[in-house]
């Protein structure tokens, strides 16, 4: 038998069925591009409302700074206003500094009223000590070393008691010790302080500001003027005082003082000036050679 090949009959209702069949994936290709339009365009206008919100957040947080540093900068001038106008001096316990940061700078501006304080009446206590009942240096030191010794031994003895042991008790303080870490900065600062006065002392010597070296000498004279009318304690105690006074005084008054010192320093110059003037050619011409020689 031999194999006949049937050929496909296409007909009418075939090429219908066939047209429909693409008729129907032209229509979910083109459901399919809509839905992807759409979505790309949904996304689009998210992100773009997302952005304007992000822009919107962005400009209200560099307000808020603004108004914020606006308000930091209007404080820090009102403080600064306040600390030329009114008194110097902060007695609440929230304005001082705290002691572990305290440098001999900020005891003399009173940073701390406390411990300024505490200062302060020492240094009565020790001139009222020396000067009216005729203790000695020795003897002050020696009564105060004496009392801390009955105040730790009064204190060793009522922590025993009241613990009823017999061990020993140990002070707060009694593992207290100094290192090169905490003395260091302290160290550098009064090298600093030292090489710097030593600095202006050598310009003074070498006559490079004529007028500085004339001033120097005219303090000297006060200085040994009040030493002969003063003993060297008492000289000492006012140098404290006036360094514990005059600072917050010129901080209180410090307009008043700056025009008062402006004037008597233009005087003083000047002043200068007329007696460098009159000196001998010799001694200027000396004066001029030291000075370029250690320039």
């Amino acid at each position: 038998m031999s194999n006949i090949e049937e050929t496909p009959i296409i007909t009418g209702q075939t090429i219908a069925e066939a047209e429909a069949v693409v008729d129907r994936a032209e229509a979910k290709a083109d459901l399919a591009v809509s839905k992807a339009a759409d979505k790309v365009e949904n996304a689009a206008e998210n992100a773009e409302i997302k952005a304007e919100k992000a822009a919107d957040k962005i400009e209200t947080e560099a307000k808020k700074t603004e108004a914020k540093a606006k308000n930091i900068v209007n404080k820090v001038i009102q403080e600064e206003k306040a600390a030329v106008a009114g008194f110097p001096i902060k007695f609440d316990l929230a304005s001082q500094k705290p002691i572990s940061q305290l440098s001999f700078q900020d005891i003399l501006l009173w940073r701390n009223f406390y411990v300024t304080l505490a200062v302060f009446i020492m240094l009565h206590a020790a001139y009222i000590l020396l000067e009216f009942y005729q203790f000695t240096v020795v003897t002050l030191v020696g009564r105060i070393l004496q009392i801390q010794v009955i105040v730790c031994f009064l204190y060793i003895v009522g922590a025993r008691f009241i613990k009823n042991a017999s061990g020993s008790n140990q002070l707060p303080f009694s593992n207290f010790q100094v290192t090169k870490e905490h003395l260091q900065p302290y160290v550098d600062s009064l090298v600093d302080r030292f090489n710097l006065a030593l600095t202006k002392y050598l310009d003074i010597l070498l006559c490079k500001k004529p007028s500085k070296t004339i001033q120097f000498a005219l303090v000297l004279q006060v200085v040994c003027w009040l030493g002969k009318k003063f003993s060297g304690f008492t000289f000492l105690f006012l140098l404290s005082e006036v360094a514990l006074i005059a600072p917050f005084v010129y901080q209180w008054k410090q307009r008043e003082i700056d025009a008062l010192l402006e004037v008597a320093k233009k005087e003083i110059n000047k002043q200068a000036e007329v007696v460098f003037s009159k000196l001998p050619p010799q001694v200027k011409d000396a004066f001029q050679t030291a000075k370029k020689k250690f320039e």
